[in-house]
């Protein structure tokens, strides 16, 4: 935010936020007026309008109430993992909420025509923060969350998915899901290096999977994938979306017996 507009967030008046509220509400109608039906093969558009009762995005522990509060130090609605370093919210977003949406370089924004739920995980930091590292919004910026953007960017990957998969990182689970369900699909080793993430995450996840095998090594993916064979590996291990492209390459140079490499945020597709 640069200097001009972070005084204009404060020195607006009443008058002046009324008409903002009333044009965020006016092009939420023009937009909700087209939403569409989502599925997980919805394309990317800038503008994604979509029906809030095609959404469905299954909560990894839908017994805790969804919480309108961004913030997860401050939501009373909440689980927090067993070794302290994780908390996990349902967060409902209502109209005429809007979130960012990306697919490669694109940018763009998704509305839905109703309240929704958004499954959100987020990690302490050493100062006892829950966050992922945004300055300006720490407290409110989720480790891992499951929205149309997260489902879009990692497609490609599930695509790619055949044989003996390494998925690296586990996160909420829907990477490791969605290559479980593929009949391509042989078995999957899980690389993540977090054990306590492990330990609370996984056998929730692996309640509502088939029984394709699943191993699991507790480390990093630098150390850890080198060491393997397989034929292929998705690494989902990035915080951010975008120029991970470098280190995939770095990993395929260094893994002689993994045959394929797609990593979240390559952009380059091989």
């Amino acid at each position: 935010m640069d200097i001009n507009s972070f005084f204009n967030v404060f020195s607006t008046t009443p008058a002046d936020r009324a008409e903002a509220e009333r044009r965020n509400w006016a092009e939420h109608r023009r937009r909700c007026a087209s939403a569409r039906d989502w599925d997980w093969k919805t394309r990317f558009t800038p503008e994604m309008n979509l029906t809030a009762v095609s959404w469905d995005a299954k909560p990894l522990f839908p017994g805790v109430p969804t919480t309108d509060c961004g913030n997860p130090a401050k939501s009373l609605d909440y689980l927090d993992s067993p070794c302290g370093q994780f908390r996990y919210t349902n967060a409902v977003l209502t109209p005429p909420h809007k979130l960012r949406v990306g697919w490669g370089l694109m940018r763009g924004t998704v509305v839905w025509d109703g309240p929704v739920t958004i499954p959100r995980l987020h990690q302490r930091d050493e100062v006892g923060r829950w966050g992922a590292g945004d300055f300006r919004n720490y407290e409110c910026h989720p480790w891992m969350s499951i929205t149309p953007s997260e489902i879009i960017t990692q497609r490609s990957g599930v695509r790619h998915a055949k044989g003996h998969v390494v998925v690296g990182g586990l996160g909420l689970g829907w990477l490791l899901e969605r290559v479980e369900e593929r009949k391509k699909v042989e078995c999957i080793t899980l690389v993540e290096v977090n054990q306590g993430l492990v330990d609370w995450l996984l056998p929730v996840l692996r309640a509502r999977m088939g029984d394709t095998p699943i191993k699991v090594i507790v480390g990093d993916v630098d150390e850890v994938v080198p060491k393997l064979t397989a034929d292929v590996c998705l690494l989902d291990v990035y915080p951010y979306y975008g120029s991970n492209g470098q280190h995939r390459d770095k990993l395929d140079r260094e893994s002689p017996n993994v045959k394929h490499f797609w990593a979240w945020g390559g952009h380059k597709e091989r």
